[in-house]
């Protein structure tokens, strides 16, 4: 996954606050149990999000332990321990496999391919042997945006809709016959806005090494991404409003079993800070919990 679906910190009540590091921490640590120590760095928001999501609509909770950390090896930890938890790891492992393949194909290189090779590649295996159809709708899905990135396709809509009907067939791969329409909608929504939130803030990136863009494909691009983002402001925020719209409506059709401040905040306050961060060029970028 990408990382960038992050709680609005400022606004995130303590109680919260505490169970989002738990959760971060338990995934870190399912990770190492089925995956090995590696395989750790690829844990990221998204993930987190994920495992709260799923946790929380099919009603299991955490089971919250002490344990130690190997990045904080004189204190122990408050970590959340979840019986989903290795679909989310597995998963996230997949999607961070093909995300690095993607970025080699796009030309970045032997760094890229080193990295996936030592941090990824045993434990993509051992994750697509245990979720065989995930993975094969991750791949597909990759493979259709990369023949309409040949292409040049210029509808941002059409070039969207590879990552957001990938996370859509997710939806109903994890819930299976507890998967429903706004659930499905919920996912396919804020697949659409992982992948556009990337391309914008990788304007200057892509522009720089000549990779596709869907807003550079949309519209042109003649300065940076500052002057990018001023000039073309108004259609920017209509298209992320549409997707914070579809988002909220799905949220508030869903019933969920525990508390749900940490998603509504995730959901309602989280994306749109982030976009925020983004679109005024912020180089902070980088969300810490």
């Amino acid at each position: 996954m990408f990382g960038y679906i992050a709680p609005d910190k400022p606004y995130l009540y303590i109680k919260d606050y505490m169970l989002y590091k738990s959760v971060y921490c338990g995934l870190c640590k399912s990770i190492k149990e089925s995956y090995g120590h590696l395989p750790r760095f690829s844990t990221n928001h998204d993930s987190v999000f994920l495992s709260i999501l799923l946790h929380n609509y099919l009603n299991k909770d955490y089971t919250i332990q002490r344990q130690n950390c190997i990045l904080h090896p004189l204190k122990k930890r408050s970590v959340a321990v979840g019986e989903l938890s290795k679909k989310v790891v597995s998963l996230n492992i997949m999607l961070a496999y093909h995300k690095f393949t993607d970025d080699i194909i796009d030309g970045e290189g032997a760094f890229k391919r080193l990295l996936r090779f030592i941090i990824l590649r045993r434990a993509y295996r051992r994750a697509k042997s245990f979720m065989p159809r995930a993975d094969e709708i991750i791949a597909r899905e990759y493979e259709r945006l990369r023949q309409l990135e040949r292409q040049n396709e210029r509808s941002i809509d059409r070039a969207s809709d590879c990552f957001a009907s990938m996370m859509e067939q997710l939806c109903r791969e994890l819930l299976g016959e507890r998967s429903c329409e706004d659930m499905e909608r919920l996912f396919y929504n804020l697949g659409k806005w992982i992948y556009l939130i990337d391309a914008l803030d990788d304007l200057d990136k892509d522009k720089k090494a000549h990779r596709y863009n869907p807003f550079i494909a949309a519209y042109g691009m003649e300065g940076d991404a500052e002057s990018f983002k001023s000039e073309r402001r108004d259609e920017l925020t209509f298209t992320f409003n549409c997707i914070y719209d579809a988002i909220e409506r799905s949220f508030y059709n869903l019933k969920f079993n525990f508390n749900t401040d940490i998603l509504s905040n995730i959901l309602l306050h989280g994306i749109r800070s982030r976009t925020n961060l983004i679109m005024e060029n912020c180089k902070c970028t980088r969300i810490r919990i």
